[in-house]
């Protein structure tokens, strides 16, 4: 059954994906996190400029999908 919500992050660094690495923080520490534990909800993928730190969070968060600008995003123009 598919989910009702379907969520983009917006921004691939610290608080988008990255600080769910580190062991000592609560979690969910990041979107990404708060996300994708929600039953109702999949998590699309990122958005973010910054090509390193999207391939990151798409490497990190299995089947997320990366965009350089919210306007491919938008349009579902996939980049990777």
């Amino acid at each position: 059954m598919p989910k009702p919500y379907t969520a983009l992050v917006v921004g691939a660094g610290r608080i988008g994906s990255t600080m769910e690495e580190d062991p000592l923080r609560p979690k969910p520490a990041t979107h990404a996190g708060a996300w994708n534990q929600e039953p109702g909800a999949s998590l699309l993928g990122f958005v973010d400029h910054d090509p390193g730190a999207l391939l990151r969070a798409c490497q990190a968060w299995a089947g997320a999908q990366g965009w350089p600008s919210l306007g491919l995003a938008l349009t579902g123009a996939c980049t990777n």
